[in-house]
C-alpha cells in the first residue's frame, strides 16, 4: 500500500478501514492472555482505543453519509480476513483449559511478536490511508473553486476530519516501529519446506509470467511481472555474496556475477515503476493465477534470504540451502528472465496496450517535465496530448508517442541488462559445484522439466476476461 496509493483510492480505504481494524481486534482477543508487563499493558490499552476509534469512525460516516457506498479497497479487504482467519485458527486449535502447564517461553514469544506486527500492520495502514486522504482532499479543494455540487464541497471538510483521526491512529502505534525488529526475533519461523519448492515456483512463475504478458498484457500485470523479476535478481545478488562469505563460490565469479545482478535490479525497477505509473484502482486488478505465482515466488526466495524483519547474514542462509545448488537455480530462473524481457519489450510496442487516460497524461507531461530541451512547442504538446474528454471520465486510451518511445526504451535496457546478467551468471553453472551438488543438480533439473511438461498440461490459456 505504501507503494501504490492515490486519491483515488481514498473513498474505498475509508470503507474498509473500519473492518480491518475490528478483525485485527478480533485476532488481539483470541491471541492467549498477554503478560502483563508495561509493555503489555500499553500495548492492549492501545487496541483497546484503536478497536473504539475505528467504531466511531465508522458511525460517523454512517451519519453524514460520506465516502458513502461503494466498492471496498482489495487490499485491506485481504488482510481484514486473514486476520479473521488467523483468529478462528486460535479459537479453534488452542485449547488452554486442556493443558496444565503454561505456556513455554517460545510460545510467549511468539505470541508477543504477533501482537506487535498486528500493531505496526494497523500503523502503516493507517500512514497509507492517510496519503491517499491528503490526495483526495488537495483534488477536491481545486474541484470546490470551480464546482457548485454539494458533494464536492462537503468531500473537502469530511476529509480533513477523516485525516485529524488517522493521525490519532497513526501516533497511538508509532511506538510499535522500533519494537518489531526485536519482537521478531521471537518469531516461529520455520526454514525451507523442501528442496524442491524454489525450482517448482521458478518453473510456474516462468509459465505464468510469459502466457500473462504475452495475452491480453495490461500495465498492472506487466508490473507484477518486472517487479518479481527485480526480486529475483536482488535474490541471486544476496545468495552469491553468502556463497562467497561462506566458501561456497570464488571470488572472481561472485565479482563478475554481482555488476550484472544489480545493474538487471535497477532495470527491471526502473521499469516496474513506469508500469505502475500507468495503472489506477479501476486498472488494477490482476489474474490470480499470475499473483499466485508471485508470491509463491517471493515466498520461496524470502525463506532463503530473509530472516524476519532482515537480510539473512551468510552463514545463516549456508545452513538452510546448498548456496551452489541455490545459486545454480537462480541461474536458470534470470536465464529465463532475458527471454520473459523481449516479451515485456513486445507487449510495449503493442498498439493495442492502453491505460486510464490520467494516467497516460501524468505520465506524457513528467516526461516533458523531466526533459525541456527537447519539449515540443506548446501546440505540439496539446495536439499530442490526451482528448480532455476521455481524461474526465479516465477512460482507457492509446499510450501517446512520447510515453511509448519511453517505455520501450526502458524495455530495451532492461533486455540488454537482462542478456549481460545471463551471460554472468553462466559461471554458475553445475561445474562450479561439488559432486554431491552435481548428482543432486541433476536430478532437480530432470524434476523440473517434468514439472514444467506436467504444469503446462494443466494449466488453461487465460482469458481476457480479467484483463478487463
Amino acid at each position: 500500500m505504501l507503494h501504490d496509493v492515490t486519491g483515488d483510492d481514498a473513498l474505498a480505504l475509508l470503507r474498509t478501514w473500519g473492518e480491518t481494524v475490528q478483525s485485527a481486534g478480533e485476532l488481539w482477543r483470541a491471541l492467549p492472555a498477554p503478560e502483563w508487563t508495561a509493555s503489555g499493558q500499553r500495548d492492549h490499552a492501545v487496541m483497546t482505543r484503536l478497536d473504539t476509534l475505528a467504531r466511531t469512525m465508522h458511525r460517523s460516516q454512517l451519519r453524514t453519509g460520506w465516502p458513502g457506498d461503494g466498492p471496498p479497497d482489495a487490499r485491506l479487504l485481504h488482510m481484514a480476513e486473514t486476520f479473521t482467519r488467523a483468529a478462528d485458527l486460535i479459537e479453534r486449535y488452542h485449547r488452554p483449559q486442556q493443558s496444565p502447564h503454561a505456556p513455554g517461553a517460545e510460545v510467549r514469544a511468539d505470541v508477543e511478536a504477533t501482537r506487535v506486527r498486528v500493531l505496526h500492520v494497523l500503523n502503516v495502514s493507517a500512514h497509507a490511508i492517510g496519503v491517499a486522504v491528503r490526495r483526495h482532499v488537495n483534488d477536491e479543494s481545486v474541484r470546490s473553486h470551480v464546482s457548485r455540487n454539494d458533494k464536492v464541497r462537503r468531500a473537502v471538510p469530511r476529509g480533513q476530519e477523516a485525516l485529524a483521526r488517522l493521525d490519532v491512529f497513526e501516533r497511538l502505534t508509532t511506538h510499535v516501529g522500533p519494537r518489531l525488529a526485536r519482537a521478531s526475533v521471537g518469531e516461529h519461523v520455520d526454514g525451507p519446506p523442501r528442496g524442491s519448492r524454489l525450482p517448482e515456483a521458478l518453473v510456474r512463475w516462468d509459465i505464468q509470467a510469459h502466457r500473462a504478458a504475452a495475452y491480453a498484457p495490461t500495465p498492472a500485470t506487466l508490473r507484477v511481472v518486472s517487479r518479481a523479476q527485480a526480486d529475483l535478481a536482488s535474490a541471486v545478488g544476496v545468495v552469491v555474496r553468502a556463497g562467497q562469505a561462506t566458501g561456497q563460490l570464488d571470488a572472481a565469479t561472485v565479482q563478475r556475477v554481482t555488476p550484472a545482478v544489480e545493474a538487471t535490479v535497477t532495470a527491471w525497477s526502473g521499469l516496474a515503476d513506469r508500469w505502475q505509473a500507468l495503472t489506477s484502482p479501476s486498472t488494477r486488478r490482476v489474474d490470480q493465477d499470475l499473483l499466485t505465482a508471485s508470491g509463491e515466488l517471493q515466498a520461496a526466495l524470502l525463506e532463503i534470504t530473509h530472516d524476519k524483519t532482515t537480510v539473512a547474514d551468510p552463514q545463516t542462509i549456508a545452513q538452510r540451502v546448498d548456496v551452489r545448488d541455490v545459486a545454480h537455480t537462480l541461474q536458470e530462473g534470470l536465464a529465463a528472465a532475458a527471454d520473459l524481457a523481449h516479451v515485456v519489450g513486445d507487449a510495449a510496442r503493442s498498439p493495442t496496450l492502453v491505460a486510464p487516460a490520467r494516467a497516460v497524461l501524468a505520465a506524457h507531461r513528467s516526461r516533458d517535465d523531466t526533459s525541456p530541451a527537447t519539449r515540443p512547442p506548446r501546440s505540439e504538446q496539446l495536439a499530442s496530448s490526451v482528448d480532455p474528454r476521455d481524461v474526465q471520465v479516465n477512460r482507457p486510451v492509446a499510450l501517446t508517442a512520447p510515453v511509448r518511445v519511453d517505455l520501450v526504451s526502458a524495455a530495451d535496457t532492461t533486455t540488454t541488462a537482462a542478456g549481460a546478467a545471463m551471460s554472468a551468471t553462466s559461471m554458475l553453472e553445475r561445474s562450479t559445484a561439488g559432486p554431491a551438488a552435481v548428482a543432486t543438480s541433476e536430478r532437480q533439473a530432470a524434476s523440473r522439466r517434468q514439472a514444467q511438461r506436467v504444469v503446462q498440461m494443466v494449466l488453461p490459456l487465460p482469458s481476457a476476461a480479467w484483463a478487463r
